[in-house]
């Protein structure tokens, strides 16, 4: 019957997010030191089968519901997943960039002494680096499929800002420098 069908296909999908959350999202490819490359292709292909899979139960539930179709889910649950961090990322580059001003601003206003600008400059930057490394590197548009443009142009877009905010921090060291040497 079509409500048999539907409670089957919810589960079914139930279980594949399940399998996506518990078991392919908890392999960390990037922390094998041999057969990385098998990992990730291994990953990658069981994530394209986890996208067709979803793709397929959505379709069938359209074609199995009763009433009027329902708009499919315009993004799969690994692209949602990939955006949401995409998100989060950038909230933390924000935050980033706000704080490399506000220690530019005390620098100016000699609120904060080059040595403490410094210093707070080498601790953001190594979160800047962290950022690109856990959080943007960590984002395998190549894997996604309904999300892939948007993810791809969200990625590039905060890796463009981080590139600024480098040079931004490389500017101010500079400064720092000089003023130290009585520049």
């Amino acid at each position: 019957t079509p409500g048999q069908a539907r409670t089957e296909l919810a589960q079914l999908e139930t279980k594949a997010n399940r399998l996506e959350s518990e078991g392919l999202d908890s392999v960390r490819t990037s922390e094998l030191s041999s057969g990385q490359a098998q990992a990730r292709g291994e990953k990658k292909d069981q994530l394209a089968r986890l996208e067709a899979l979803f793709n397929r139960l959505e379709a069938d539930t359209a074609l199995r519901s009763s009433r009027q179709p329902q708009a499919a889910r315009a993004l799969s649950t690994v692209s949602r997943a990939a955006l949401v961090g995409l998100q989060q990322s950038s909230e933390q580059l924000t935050a980033l960039e706000q704080r490399a001003e506000e220690i530019a601003f005390q620098l100016d206003c000699s609120t904060i002494t080059p040595g403490q600008a410094r210093t707070e400059l080498a601790q953001l930057e190594t979160k800047a680096n962290r950022l690109e490394t856990e959080g943007l590197d960590a984002v395998r548009t190549s894997e996604l499929q309904s999300g892939q443009a948007q993810a791809k142009s969200q990625k590039k877009d905060q890796l463009a800002r981080l590139e600024a905010l480098f040079n931004r921090l490389e500017g101010l060291f500079k400064r720092i420098k000089s003023l130290d040497s009585g520049g």
